[in-house]
Order: C-alpha cells, then sequence, then structure tokens
C-alpha cells in the first residue's frame, strides 16, 4: 500500500485523474456557456419595462429570472439618472428617486401589466392581522368614508367598497330593482376581483370581464371565474373593439347587454 501511495502521489497530474486535461478546458467553456446564459436571460427577462407583451403570463421561476434580471440589468441606473420628468394631465412633475415615478414613454403598459399580473397570481395567500389568510387581488386603491364599506375583519375592503361603488348610484340601484337579473361587461377587468365582488353584491347578475393583459385573465379564471359560475372572464387581444392578433375583434351581440363598467384606476 505504501509503495502504491508513493507512486500515486509522486506520478505526474494526468496520470493521477483521468482525464484532468480535459477537464480543465472543460470547466471555463461551461463557465462561460453559464455566464453568457445569464447574460442573454438577463437581456431579455430583465426589461419587464418595455420586454414582455400582452400575451404573456410569467410562472412563478419566470418572475424570479425577470425580478434579478431587472435588477441587474442597467435600466435601474438608468432610471436613477433620468432628469427630463414630464409634467403629467394636472402638470405637476414628480421623479423617479423621490416618488418613484417615470414618463409614460419609457415604458409600455402592456409590458409592466404582464409582470404585476403575474404576481398576483404568484403569490398565493398571506396571513391577515385578523387571523384570515387571503390573496391579494386588488390594485392598491379604493375608498373608506362609505356606508357599504365592510369591517376591518375584511383586509381588501376599500378596494371592494370602491367597485360596490359603481352599483350604488341612485340611477343604478332603481335599474337593478327593475332589472333584477343583469347582463354585467366590464373592460379592463384586471384581475377580477371586482367583478367577482359585483356578483356577490348582485347575486341575480351574470358577469362578462373582458382584458387585454392575458395574465390578468389567467389569474381571474384561476382564482374566481372557475370558483363562480356567473362569471367569465375573456382574453382579449389588442383591447375591446380593436383588431387582436388575430386581425379579428370582440363582439358582444347588440343589446344584450344591460350595465358596461370601466373601472380605471390610473383615472381613479
Amino acid at each position: 500500500v505504501g509503495a502504491l501511495s508513493s507512486h500515486v502521489c509522486t506520478s505526474p497530474a494526468e496520470h493521477r485523474v483521468p482525464g484532468l486535461k480535459g477537464m480543465k478546458v472543460l470547466v471555463p467553456l461551461l463557465v462561460a456557456v453559464f455566464g453568457i446564459g445569464i447574460f442573454l436571460a438577463i437581456q431579455r427577462s430583465g426589461d419587464i419595462m418595455n420586454g414582455l407583451s400582452s400575451a404573456s403570463t410569467l410562472t412563478p421561476w419566470s418572475l424570479q429570472v425577470a425580478g434579478i434580471g431587472f435588477c441587474l440589468s442597467p435600466i435601474v441606473s438608468i432610471l436613477e439618472s433620468k432628469d427630463d420628468f414630464q409634467p403629467d394631465e394636472a402638470g405637476d412633475t414628480y421623479n423617479f428617486m423621490d416618488e418613484g415615478d417615470i414618463n409614460e414613454e419609457d415604458y409600455k403598459k402592456d409590458s409592466i401589466y404582464a409582470f404585476f399580473y403575474s404576481v398576483y397570481l404568484a403569490i398565493g395567500k398571506v396571513p391577515y392581522s385578523s387571523g384570515k389568510d387571503y390573496q391579494f387581488t386588488f390594485n392598491t386603491w379604493g375608498i373608506s368614508d362609505v356606508a357599504w364599506i365592510q369591517s376591518e375583519a375584511e383586509p381588501q375592503r376599500h378596494g371592494k367598497a370602491a367597485y360596490q361603488g359603481l352599483v350604488e348610484f341612485k340611477e343604478v340601484r332603481r335599474y337593478l330593482e327593475a332589472n333584477p337579473h343583469p347582463q354585467i361587461v366590464e373592460i379592463g377587468c384586471g384581475t377580477g376581483a371586482g367583478a367577482n365582488h359585483i356578483t356577490q353584491v348582485i347575486p341575480g347578475c351574470n358577469y362578462t370581464a373582458f382584458d387585454m393583459q392575458r395574465a390578468a385573465i389567467d389569474t381571474c379564471n384561476m382564482l374566481f371565474a372557475q370558483h363562480n359560475p356567473r362569471l367569465k372572464c375573456e382574453w382579449v387581444p389588442g383591447g375591446v373593439g380593436g383588431a387582436g392578433s388575430s386581425g379579428s375583434q370582440t363582439r358582444v351581440p347588440e343589446g344584450s347587454v344591460d350595465i358596461v363598467i370601466i373601472s380605471e384606476t390610473h383615472i381613479a
């Protein structure tokens, strides 16, 4: 054993480990390929501001890659150094470093929303202070000083109150009293959380929810429509009334709808 050990320890490296020369070439090559792959992934997935389409729904793994790619890409430093921020429709000017604001021409909404709606779908349930687990599906806006707002035991009461406000107008209420089984269409439904809530507020309605973001409709179907027979969520490439990717248009039969809802969060 001693003689064999002495022979092995004094032998050239290529004799001690078969194929070591090949390994010396293979390892750097693998590192280079891996580095190129990471670079391409960052270039492709990191631009969540412009690089995604309204037809995209990101898996949890894709979301991780996109988020890491965004942080490692030069986009963040470019935004931090911007100084050409433009005034909004009210004449107010904000900047990225203080308010997180960017100009609309610096990003595509369908790319940003493809990322955000995929997050809504993938984030899962989280605990609320009341002990209730819930999945955040309403956009970050709402109202509070209204008679129909739910108790603090409901974590998304402000978003639900905002949507319910759409059918609390006196004119709408009078219409619903005369037509307790309305056909409702929403243009730009997002995650479908508001649509699902309205079907509970108006138990006799049938609700069709449209959105141009596939990730939004996937979220709507996965979280709500599959459990709600009165809610139908439909993806509309290119938007309602406009030509989609197939060149077709979304058509709703004439005279088939009682109420059309457009709840635009940017305006609200």
